[in-house]
């Protein structure tokens, strides 16, 4: 069975990654506004009442939305994160503890839990945000055949054992924050170039951390995504550019590089 994923918005002012089959569907994280993603859902044949579940990575306010949280409250969908993650989201987020009430805050403390089709298995990622944060690889297999899809768009820093969750992925959603030059040409403060750098994947960053994935992977994924694109210190020609090069000296020239945008989804993903 094929999975399919696309990424609504991946930028510091909105994320939000759809993915689904024939039997359901899962997003990671609920960070755009409510509107344009209910049209995101009908552009691609779903609603919010196939929506098995919102997997939160972390708690900054690019990744949840308040009115989108509320327009899932009143749909029943249900939001779910690491115990310390929801913790933090309690104390943080207005909208919060009615999803808390109304039993939809679903906290998890294990490596995986199972989201409608899906199994999803949950690993920390280091980033700045209270609670801590989190990626996620989703896995639907049938009849011994399967494909895993792997989510993770904010991440300082990426070392081989954060490459094992990587490993034979069939498709990849990666940071790819900013381009190191166009940063440090930025009017951006040195206080926030440096928690931009300690925080977010640059190109090059992203890059290496694919290869080390790809390296010890049986095969590659079919397709990248590059996510949380800096609108001023970064553009899709420089982050694919990166990318690519990384991926000819590996042989892996078919993988294919996807652009995610701020307010315009992604092309469809299809893997499996």
């Amino acid at each position: 069975m094929t999975i399919h994923l696309q990424v609504f918005g991946s930028t510091s002012s909105g994320n939000c990654t759809t993915v689904w089959n024939e039997r359901g569907a899962v997003m990671v994280d609920c960070g755009l506004g409510v509107r344009y993603t209910t049209r995101c859902l009908d552009a691609v044949g779903l609603d919010w009442s196939q929506i098995d579940g919102v997997l939160l990575t972390h708690t900054h306010r690019d990744h949840a939305n308040t009115y989108t949280l509320q327009c899932m409250l009143r749909h029943g969908v249900k939001l779910m994160g690491h115990v310390d993650t929801l913790s933090s989201f309690l104390r943080e987020h207005p909208v919060a503890a009615a999803l808390d009430r109304a039993g939809l805050l679903v906290p998890f403390n294990g490596a995986s839990l199972v989201v409608g089709p899906f199994e999803v298995a949950s690993f920390a990622v280091p980033h700045d945000a209270p609670g801590g944060s989190h990626g996620y690889a989703l896995r639907h297999e049938q009849a011994g055949n399967g494909a895993t899809v792997a989510v993770a768009t904010d991440l300082g820093q990426a070392d081989g054992e954060l490459a094992l969750h990587f490993r034979d992925a069939d498709a990849i959603v990666l940071e790819s924050n900013h381009d190191v030059g166009m940063l440090r040409a930025s009017r951006r403060p040195p206080w926030l170039q440096k928690r931009i750098r300690g925080a977010h994947l640059s190109n090059d960053e992203s890059a290496s951390f694919l290869a080390e994935a790809i390296g010890i992977s049986r095969k590659a994924p079919g397709a990248i995504a590059l996510a949380h694109i800096s609108r001023e210190c970064n553009t899709n020609a420089l982050a694919h550019q990166c990318t690519a090069g990384r991926l000819a000296e590996l042989g892996a020239d078919e993988c294919e590089i996807v652009a995610t945008h701020k307010s315009r989804p992604s092309k469809i993903i299809t893997v499996g």
